[in-house]
């Protein structure tokens, strides 16, 4: 049950005491500090009413004050915390995945189907099928003392037929199914494949194969061993969800391919157009959306145009800055925790000494090193090098407005040296009578 903490009055229903608030509330979050110790604790569903009108529901984070900051005796003492109330997009856990299963699941709003009525089987130790399906984390159906196997399965019988979107696989640590698919039936007889892999390596099986906000008719749904590995096959729980909406951005069919290696990265209190863009920076994918509203999550911006342009022929103006003042050669990239417990990789350049310029970044929804080494690659490549801006002033025919934001052209000048091919950051049109 939700804890309930009263504004403009009174008190909260399981403490006395006094409270300040620091922010009006809004559906958004606010912040409220409660002098009591221990008065709630992290993660904490709650809820705000003000003069008994509820205002506000949602998750506690509770943000510790830090050395220095207003209120830092009371902390030291344990005599107060701030609540920091923000609504939470997903309850899902954090888990590997593959960035292009994210995607696919943000875009796609869904919704986990009640396991009632719900019938699991499997072709090995039948009897504990069920434990997939328990939602008890403790218990779990296995192949032990099978290895995996080629053939091997487990089923749900949703009890009748749904419409369903996506179906995620939590395993036992290192006990995955490393070569499968995902089949569905409305029958028990005829199967669909709907989604397979080969060499997974990752705890979690999250697919979306549905995405036009009806879904795909199926009671049964089986996953499917098909290709042998030398351990054996747990399977903790299954979800399958229905779709809770239709999409948010059509994507583009051709984008949301595999990244190479799943990735781990939690996503709280992001809406989903900002979670797909912090996961686009973290990978470093490209993230746009083109005229016909189809969203781009990793295809490139933009075309390479056949043309050449150099001062005195199609260029008015070129002009070449060099900016050399956001050379770093060392990165340190700051993750999830705090203090001693807080995720820190660093990378650096070739040939970094000590006393280079070196920037800390902080990427607080990341939680897996090896996907923060990545990141870390992909912000120390953007600046260990000088940042080079070129401006052009060229003749842009109105009817065709033949050059966007990706473009790649060739650019030569004696002048300022430049010879060679430039992705178009900028366009800045002006209409004029010639």
């Amino acid at each position: 049950m939700a804890k309930e903490i009263y504004i403009a009055g009174s008190k909260y229903d399981y403490v006395t005491g006094g409270y300040e608030e620091t922010v009006d509330p809004d559906p958004d979050n606010f912040d409220v500090v409660l002098p009591e110790k221990e008065t709630i604790s992290d993660d904490a569903q709650v809820l705000f009413k003000r003069d008994g009108v509820n205002v506000f529901s949602g998750i506690a984070e509770k943000k510790i004050l830090g050395f220095g900051e207003s209120g830092e005796e009371m902390k030291l003492s344990g005599r107060s915390s701030i609540i920091r109330l923000i609504p939470r997009v997903t309850g899902r856990e954090v888990y590997e995945v593959e960035p292009a299963d994210i995607v696919k699941s943000l875009l796609q709003p869904s919704k986990d189907i009640a396991t009632t009525g719900w019938i699991a089987t499997a072709s090995v130790n039948n009897a504990d099928a069920p434990k997939a399906i328990d939602r008890n984390y403790s218990t779990w159906w296995s192949t032990t003392p099978y290895n995996q196997e080629t053939g091997q399965w487990i089923k749900v019988n949703l009890g009748s037929i749904k419409k369903i979107c996506r179906v995620v696989v939590r395993h036992t640590p290192e006990k995955y199914a490393r070569n499968w698919k995902i089949e569905t039936s409305t029958n028990d007889v005829d199967w669909t494949e709907r989604a397979s892999k080969t060499n997974y390596n990752a705890r979690f099986i999250d697919k979306t194969f549905s995405q036009d906000g009806v879904g795909i008719d199926a009671q049964y749904v089986r996953i499917y061993i098909t290709a042998p590995y030398a351990t054996d096959w747990d399977v903790e729980e299954i979800w399958v969800y229905e779709p809770d909406g239709n999409i948010a951005i059509e994507p583009h069919p051709t984008d949301l391919n595999e990244y190479g290696s799943p990735i781990k990265v939690r996503f709280d209190y992001e809406n989903r157009l900002n979670a797909l863009a912090r996961l686009a920076k973290i990978i470093d994918w490209e993230f746009w959306v083109d005229g016909d509203d189809k969203l781009h999550f990793k295809q490139q911006r933009g075309q390479t145009r056949s043309i050449t342009f150099s001062s005195g022929n199609n260029a008015r103006i070129i002009s070449r800055e060099i900016d050399r003042s956001k050379i770093r050669k060392k990165v340190i990239l700051l993750g999830r925790g705090e203090g001693i417990n807080q995720l820190i990789v660093t990378r650096t350049a070739g040939g970094y000494v000590t006393g280079d310029p070196e920037i800390a970044v902080a990427e607080k929804d990341m939680i897996d090193t090896t996907a923060m080494q990545k990141r870390g690659d992909a912000i120390l490549a953007d600046l260990q090098n000088p940042v080079e801006r070129i401006a052009l002033e060229v003749l842009d025919i109105a009817s065709g407005l033949a050059f966007e934001v990706g473009d790649t052209v060739t650019v030569t000048d004696t002048h300022t040296g430049l010879s060679g091919t430039y992705r178009i950051h900028v366009v800045r049109r002006r209409w004029g009578g010639d």
